[in-house]
């Protein structure tokens, strides 16, 4: 599977929904998001992945041709070889550490940037941040490096 692709993030949907009960621990979540993935050195061409949250699961995983296009409350922009980068740290240790958290990627827009064009609608990427991460964390278990106990 290409790192990060629609089926990683398909793949995804699919983890995320199989651990139902891990989210309804953390709570509702309601929103729409982009995950951009920028061309750089390791990738020729940027992809946009739109994700798609209702409740305690994934209702829809699709990409779209910019950002824009699937009215997101916010936009995480990042190069692919960090997105890369970021999924190779969660298998090697069973979910994000510090430096690889999506919050910790973002701060101060470096080497992400999470952007929206609605302050009330951009706010949902910090309420819902423990679940979005949880979700990215979700390749842990699809590479098989993270078992449930």
């Amino acid at each position: 599977m290409k790192i990060p692709s629609l089926e990683l993030f398909q793949a995804l949907q699919q983890e995320m929904n199989r651990r139902r009960n891990v989210f309804e621990g953390l709570g509702f979540i309601d929103t729409r998001c982009v995950f951009a993935v920028e061309a750089d050195s390791t990738t020729p061409e940027s992809h946009y992945y739109a994700v798609e949250f209702a409740v305690y699961s994934c209702e829809r995983v699709w990409e779209v041709p910019y950002p824009e296009a699937a009215d997101p409350d916010f936009i995480i922009f990042g190069q692919a070889k960090v997105w890369k980068e970021m999924f190779e740290n969660i298998a090697e240790n069973g979910g994000a550490d510090v430096y690889h958290s999506i919050n910790r990627l973002t701060m101060a827009y470096d080497p992400m940037q999470m952007m929206g064009n609605d302050i009330v609608r951009r706010e949902s990427f910090w309420k819902y941040n423990q679940s979005l991460q949880e979700f990215l964390n979700g390749y842990a278990y699809i590479a098989g490096t993270r078992i449930e106990v």
